[in-house]
């Protein structure tokens, strides 16, 4: 009882239990979605990128794919192992249900044959001072290719196991890829800042938005 009535104690328990609030445990199966690609299959049928610094808990996770139910990364890439071109697959998070159209991988083989076609062409054309759009046809000579198709492309999904709590884990525990850039000569820090903008942008370009770029002092940290 003693014990109780310290208030040090109390302000213990009371820090204990915002720290399980802030950590919120928990037992989620399934994949988390880490980064879509641009222009691919995922970015088509509806999915995103998390925001930027959003925590663990926080994104999207697959929990199915064609109705087979997904528990781990394993199962993931077992489960689209085997796609067909332009076939529709259904994946389920714990949000809704997307329909993604899985596109082709294509090889373009240029042949010695010439072909002919017409093709339409808009112009602008001065009549009586105002100038009007005017659609005309041209005859253009081509070579002649053969398309064909060697197997899928990605669906352009980066993922990874759901997390069990808001805690971020670093490289020596989860794993991942660190980069050190340094400039060739002294810069500015308004410079370097500018940097570290066009890296993000770029990166979130490719779908990676969870690559976490620090400045400190004369160098760039790239860490994912």
């Amino acid at each position: 009882m003693k014990l109780l009535k310290n208030f040090r104690v109390w302000i213990l328990l009371i820090f204990l239990v915002f720290a399980i609030i802030s950590i919120s445990p928990s037992n989620q199966e399934g994949v988390a979605i880490r980064g879509v690609t641009p222009e691919s299959a995922a970015d088509d049928g509806g999915l995103f990128s998390p925001a930027k610094n959003s925590r663990p808990l926080d994104y999207e996770v697959i929990l199915s794919v064609n109705g087979n139910r997904v528990k781990n990364v394993n199962e993931y890439y077992a489960a689209v192992e085997d796609l067909v071109a332009n076939d529709t697959i259904s994946i389920r998070t714990d949000q809704t249900s997307y329909f993604l159209t899985v596109q082709p991988e294509v090889e373009i083989i240029p042949t010695n044959n010439t072909i002919t076609r017409e093709v339409e062409e808009v112009i602008q054309e001065d009549v009586n001072g105002t100038v009007v759009n005017k659609t005309v046809v041209r005859t253009i000579t081509e070579n002649e290719t053969i398309t064909n198709v060697i197997g899928v492309q990605d669906l352009g999904l980066s993922v990874s196991d759901a997390a069990t709590s808001n805690i971020r884990k670093g490289l020596d525990l989860e794993g991942g890829v660190r980069v050190l850039l340094q400039p060739d000569e002294q810069v500015d820090q308004e410079t370097m800042d500018r940097v570290k903008d066009g890296l993000e942008q770029r990166l979130n370009a490719f779908g990676l938005n969870d690559v976490v770029i620090r400045v400190s002092g004369d160098c760039l940290y790239a860490e994912r």
